[in-house]
């Protein structure tokens, strides 16, 4: 009689664990589909028209600078989570300027060795954007990508979060 209490209490642990397991992955998928992935870029896939947001170090010791193109006439539509002054927007610009503005923003720094260009994948996986980041050395920040980039995207709006990796920043500010 013991025996079948014990196997009908672990029935109901295991049944409330599958429900709790079952809440969790609902609630991670759920928030996934919240934020845009991406991926490697080469500069030959960018093409067409964009809207260039640049957002960067208004003083020269600044670390964050982010460029993102913004594909011209497409269903979606991107915004800097950062006061309207802290970053410009250049609607209309072809692949090659756009690039090319992007880059020389992003190298500002003094400190800047490289470039990342990453194409920002919608909900579908395919591409709808570009974001271009400087790389730094390895041997100041102990990585070379030191910028964090999220894209929120609820209906066709994707709002960009733009910061510093809190690893840096705290080793920026001990």
């Amino acid at each position: 009689m013991e025996c079948w209490k014990f196997l009908g209490q672990f029935m109901y642990v295991l049944f409330f664990v599958f429900i709790v397991l079952l809440f969790i992955v609902g609630l991670s998928v759920r928030s996934s589909d919240r934020y845009l992935k991406t991926d490697h870029a080469n500069f030959a896939e960018v093409r067409g028209t964009f809207v260039l947001l640049l957002c960067g170090p208004r003083a020269s010791g600044e670390l964050v600078s982010v460029a993102i193109l913004d594909r011209e006439g497409d269903a979606y539509t991107f915004k800097i989570a950062a006061p309207e002054f802290s970053y410009g927007v250049q609607p209309g610009l072809t692949a090659a300027d756009a690039l090319q503005k992007a880059e020389k923003f992003v190298k500002r720094h003094i400190q800047s060795e490289g470039v990342q260009l990453r194409k920002v994948l919608g909900p579908g996986g395919g591409e709808i954007g570009f974001e271009l980041k400087p790389l730094y050395p390895v041997t100041a920040f102990g990585r070379d990508d030191i910028i964090d980039v999220r894209y929120e995207i609820k209906e066709r709006n994707v709002t960009v979060h733009i910061a510093l990796d809190s690893a840096v920043e705290k080793q920026a500010a001990g």
